[in-house]
């Protein structure tokens, strides 16, 4: 069986019928897959279309019944034929793109319908990826990243990945072109330049000069740019503005269109005489040199802020130490509205709290802090004088806790006179006994199912922790030793 290879012309027309031409006219192939496939015939009436690469050959018309080109975009798009996928791993052009130089003229390209195809090229992912690092302040190293090697070989399997060394140099490239950029830019303006200088001193004692310019461009737009960042060694030096003053100039070719000088950092007479000449030697017939302005409206309003905030500073100190008073009182109302059913304990133990709290302060040596506590001191010892001996009968009458809770609160509260109020509370309990004993009906004891099994010791931790009691815990641990 003889394979006749089709000619250029055979190739790239096919017989077709439309309403606008003639039967007997052929239609000019519009497929990609032209480009990979040839039409051989096999036999009268058959005919196979035979990758260029590979040589696998595939249907495409039998008599009067054309196969498509479907099978053969898969071919070459899908990766499934071997000599494309040898030359994408030898970093060849893949099927898609036109080769570059030579006698060949560029080849059309395989596009989807939505979407238009766009070659794959190195050298500008490398550009993108300066840009995204410089635009948003990643650090260099992520270009070594597991993560992001992973997430850049899953889009595009083709792209090299980059070093620190590599990234770092197509930064500093970046930078070099736009920098040209500026610098054609600013040839065209017509008028003088304003520069301002700022200065940060890191905690390595380097000093790093920060100048900006501000120029009309021959639009009459006011323009501002970030020319330089100066690194100095010696911050504090007299002529550490003056040289990056020098080399902005000299690095932007300004020799002769400076107009002023804003700074905001202290200087010496001898840092100011430093600076004059840069204005009335290079830029001559400009008041010379009297364009040199010590200070700027940003930092004279933030020096008239600071002498009001200075003038506020012992309110604002006061206000600072109120909130100081404001805790115990935030965390006893915290205890009292989150707990579910707060008990005569949790309230006895937060109020003696806030009152032995509170009556420390009155001693504070700050006059404010003082006088403040006096008159809180004043209504949480009414309360206390009102509610203590029912608060206390209540933890006295829990068989966890008897007196022992009682004694510790009323001992951080009264000091040497506990003795006298602890007192008051056993006799108020002795009374109450004898009441009841009185009474005429006889008392019957009552236990809550759910503790029946329970322990007073485990019990009486548990409560520790649910109202704050570890402090009158840790006084009975150091008690048994």
């Amino acid at each position: 069986m003889a394979i006749v290879e089709a000619t250029p012309e055979e190739n790239n027309n096919q017989l077709a019928v439309t309403p606008e031409t003639q039967p007997n006219k052929r239609r000019k192939k519009k497929s990609i897959v032209w480009e990979y496939f040839t039409i051989e015939t096999v036999s009268a009436g058959c005919r196979r279309a035979c990758c260029k690469r590979c040589k696998q050959s595939f249907a495409y018309s039998t008599g009067s019944k054309v196969a498509g080109t479907s099978h053969l975009k898969r071919h070459i798009a899908k990766g499934t034929c071997p000599a494309l996928l040898r030359d994408q791993d030898n970093n060849q052009l893949t099927p898609y793109t036109p080769k570059i130089g030579g006698s060949e003229p560029p080849k059309r390209r395989y596009r989807s319908p939505s979407t238009p195809y766009i070659p794959f090229d190195q050298d500008r992912c490398r550009h993108e990826i300066a840009r995204m690092i410089i635009m948003h302040d990643y650090p260099l190293h992520m270009v070594e990243h597991p993560g992001f090697i992973a997430f850049v070989s899953n889009l595009q399997p083709r792209f090299d990945k980059v070093s620190f060394n590599t990234v770092q140099g197509d930064c500093v490239a970046t930078y070099l072109r736009e920098k040209q950029t500026v610098m054609k830019f600013i040839e065209g303006v017509p008028g003088r330049f304003c520069l301002t200088l700022d200065m940060w001193t890191s905690n390595q004692t380097l000093g790093y000069v920060f100048i900006t310019g501000h120029f009309i461009d021959s639009d009459w737009k006011l323009q501002r740019r970030i020319f330089n960042v100066i690194m100095e060694p010696y911050p504090d030096s007299d002529s550490t503005l003056s040289h990056a003053v020098a080399a902005c100039l000299a690095d932007w070719s300004l020799e002769g269109k400076l107009f002023s000088l804003t700074f905001n950092h202290p200087l010496t007479e001898a840092g100011l005489d430093n600076l004059r000449p840069l204005l009335c030697t290079k830029n001559p017939l400009i008041l010379n040199g009297q364009l040199l302005l010590g200070n700027c409206i940003a930092r004279t309003l933030g020096n008239m802020a600071k002498d009001v905030l200075g003038a506020g500073q012992e309110i604002i100190k006061k206000i600072r130490d109120s909130v100081n008073l404001l805790k115990p009182l935030f965390e006893a109302a915290n205890i009292l509205t989150t707990a579910t059913n707060p008990t005569a304990i949790t309230f006895f133990h937060e109020a003696w709290k806030i009152h032995a709290d509170v009556g420390r302060l009155v001693t504070s040596e700050d006059s404010f802090i003082s006088n403040l506590a006096k008159s809180m001191l004043e209504k949480i010892d009414k309360y206390w004088k009102d509610c203590s001996l029912v608060l206390a009968i209540a933890v006295v009458m829990d068989p966890r806790f008897k007196m022992k809770l009682v004694e510790f609160s009323f001992t951080k509260i009264y000091g040497d006179d506990a003795p006298t109020y602890i007192k008051v509370v056993d006799d108020g309990i002795h009374e109450l006994f004898h009441e009841y004993v009185a009474l005429p009906l006889p008392l019957t004891p009552t236990y809550e199912e759910g503790n029946a099994g329970k322990s007073d010791e485990s019990q009486q931790g548990s409560l520790l922790t649910d109202h704050g009691l570890t402090d009158f815990d840790v006084a009975q641990q150091c008690s048994l030793f």
